[in-house]
């Protein structure tokens, strides 16, 4: 028993081994790859073992113990160690009671009913996530390295893996890594072309001249006549002035994210995971060399790279139309034109230009006109993001497709207009994937829109926002993929994007109504709402919802009770009874007609708050949800969470 413990520490914790496999994985899977975890349930008692006939022959182990093993395993939680009874009776028989600590809650096992369960906590500290502290905001390197050098000494069993306690650091070195490598190319690129240092000086700022004034219809690439291979790459050796100060200032870009569920830290580094893919898939001939023109400039790469990074820096978490109200300082400063993105550029690039980062300027840059070029390369990116400059992006690409791209002004348009609608893709990838990292992404962002209004910023998501989704798909989202993949710069990666972005919308349509009602519930129950109030969307949601769980002779007493919820003091709730009557009949597709059409009537009429028991409502099923998660054959609980890698863009290009 002491023994197999022993091993069971080694395997669930962190090992330098598997650290340095997972960072390795990392670079090409993306940062949530080393959210990989091991689960693991222990159960002590008798078993049979043999090896049986068949294609397969393998040593097996049968019995009760084993399903009863399955069973603890299943009902534990990712890096701990879960032990039965029986287990914990041996360890208490071999003098070991410091070795285990009771579960408080007892736990369900298939066929076996409710069981009380144990904790393995071998090791300096036991696990406790209700004191584990929060470090998810890093000040400085030398921070990191710090947090580091104590956990590596001080690990435990059953304890977190260390890139789950820091999330951000985790993510700063994941875009340190590949940020460096696109520095390598850079200076890869200048020996190639023989090109000498020069001296490149800060000018002071001017407080009147915006990232607007360098924004440029076209572009200017200066690209080599092949990329830089592996082994030129190998010969460049970054002096470690520069790799400090590059992990510095991805550290304090970090830091400069607000805590937003959507417009974090955690996104950027996902739009600049694919950047990389996208410009790794680029079809040198497609488009007439419009992504050769780009791709071959490593100092064009990187600008795009440090645009999908800096591009939400100090987002407020709402429009740029509600920040303009918020903030009329700011709206005037900016021109009342692409806010929040004007603020994020100015803030990064001004602490690139900060003193303490000098040596990564003089890698980056050979001269002052390298310096200017990569700043409006980032502008016209950073900017492109912006929904409002939509109708000017479109007429701009139907310009480049009637260019024959004969002359550098032309090539240098046609890849302008490619990187532009590159970054504009990496914005909105997460409706480009496949539908669980969508769906993981659009809650987010869901959740980001009720704390807005949680606040009094904006009104109720909950009415808008699945039909908002369904138009922003029609609007942005489809036509942007489609033109990704009409193109052909990035291969078959655009067809990915397309046939993912279709995918998606279609699943919205057909479940939009149970998210967002899903969502809004949760996200009640987070807020504390008072149980006892409901509203007339949501009789009318939850009718819609329940109208095939309910047995048919059931409809006619539903639909009156529902009814007596909604105090009609206007035409619009005169409207909404109607839908929550009709919801309950076989006419489904008329009472889904009827509410979209109420949903704008909705927004402008405050929401009568009737004093009715919510337990009474959900006696009707007020409260199904739609869960995304695994099982296992026997039908019990999956590893929805242990074994997870949905955030990876990778996986499901």
């Amino acid at each position: 028993m002491i023994m197999l413990l022993q091993c069971v520490d080694s395997l669930v914790t962190v090992c330098p081994k598997t650290k340095e496999l997972v960072k390795k994985l990392e670079k090409k899977l993306g940062p949530d790859t080393a959210e990989l975890h091991m689960r693991v349930g222990i159960h002590s008692g008798s078993v049979t073992g043999g090896v049986l006939r068949g294609a397969k022959s393998r040593f097996q182990l049968f019995g009760d113990a084993m399903n009863m093993c399955a069973r603890i395993e299943t009902n534990g939680e990712k890096g701990r160690v879960h032990l039965s009874q029986a287990t914990a009776d041996a360890l208490l028989a071999a003098g070991k009671d410091k070795w285990f600590i009771a579960r408080e809650e007892k736990v369900y096992a298939k066929g076996k009913g409710e069981l009380q369960t144990y904790w393995l906590k071998v090791g300096k500290k036991h696990h406790d996530k209700s004191k584990r502290k929060s470090r998810s905001r890093l000040l400085s390197t030398s921070n990191i390295d710090t947090v580091k050098e104590e956990e590596d000494g001080d690990e435990d069993l059953g304890s977190e893996s260390i890139w789950s306690e820091h999330l951000t650091s985790r993510l700063i070195d994941w875009n340190v890594d590949n940020l460096l490598r696109l520095l390598k190319e850079v200076i890869a690129s200048k020996r190639l072309r023989g090109v000498n240092q020069e001296t490149i000086s800060v000018d002071s700022k001017d407080d009147s001249r915006i990232p607007l004034d360098d924004l440029k219809e076209c572009l200017e690439f200066d690209p080599l006549p092949r990329r830089v291979t592996p082994s030129e790459l190998a010969l460049v050796q970054l002096d470690q002035r520069v790799v400090s100060q590059l992990h510095d200032f991805c550290t304090n870009i970090a830091i400069m994210y607000k805590d937003n569920a959507f417009n974090n830290f955690e996104r950027a580094s996902q739009m600049l995971l694919a950047v990389t893919k996208f410009v790794a898939r680029v079809d040198e001939k497609a488009m007439l060399g419009a992504g050769k023109h780009f791709s071959h400039d490593p100092l064009a790469v990187f600008a795009c790279a440090f645009s999908a990074i800096v591009r939400d820096i100090d987002h407020p978490g709402v429009s740029n139309k509600v920040l303009a109200q918020e903030n009329e300082k700011m709206s005037k400063h900016f021109r009342n034109t692409s806010i929040a993105e004007q603020n994020s550029f100015d803030l990064a690039f001004g602490l690139l230009m900060d003193n303490s980062y000098s040596a990564l300027r003089a890698a980056l840059f050979s001269s002052q006109s390298d310096l200017i070029r990569f700043r409006h390369i980032a502008v016209n990116l950073v900017l492109s993001s912006d929904i409002s400059r939509l109708a000017i992006k479109n007429q701009r690409w139907e310009q480049a497709l009637l260019m024959s791209g004969e002359t550098a002004h032309e090539q240098n348009y046609r890849a302008s207009i490619v990187c532009e609608f590159m970054l504009a893709a990496t914005e909105i990838i997460h409706t480009m994937q496949h539908v669980e990292i969508y769906n993981k992404w659009n809650e987010r962002l869901f959740s980001e829109h009720h704390a807005a209004c949680r606040r009094g910023r904006v009104k109720d998501p909950s009415a808008s926002f699945f039909n908002g989704q369904l138009k922003n798909f029609d609007g942005v989202v489809i036509p942007l993929a489609e033109k990704l993949s009409n193109c052909g710069v990035f291969g078959s990666l655009g067809s990915e994007c397309l046939a993912s972005a279709l995918s998606n919308r279609q699943c919205w349509h057909e479940t939009c109504i149970q998210l967002v009602a899903t969502m809004a519930e949760q996200h009640a129950k987070t807020d504390n709402a008072p149980s006892s109030r409901i509203s007339p969307i949501s009789v009318a949601i939850d009718g819609l919802r329940q109208r095939e769980k309910r047995p048919a002779h059931d409809s006619e007493k539903f639909a009156a009770e529902s009814s007596a919820h909604l105090e009609p003091k206007n035409d619009t709730d005169k409207n909404l009874k109607g839908i929550a009557k009709r919801a309950t009949s076989s006419n489904f597709g008329s009472a889904m007609s009827l509410l979209m059409n109420q949903v704008d009537a909705m927004q402008k009429m405050e929401e009568h708050i009737l004093t009715t028991s919510l337990h009474e409502c959900q006696s009707y099923g007020s409260s199904a949800g739609v869960s995304i998660t695994g099982s296992d054959d026997d039908g019990s609980a999956g590893t929805d969470e242990s074994f997870s890698m949905d955030g990876s863009i990778n996986s499901h290009y």
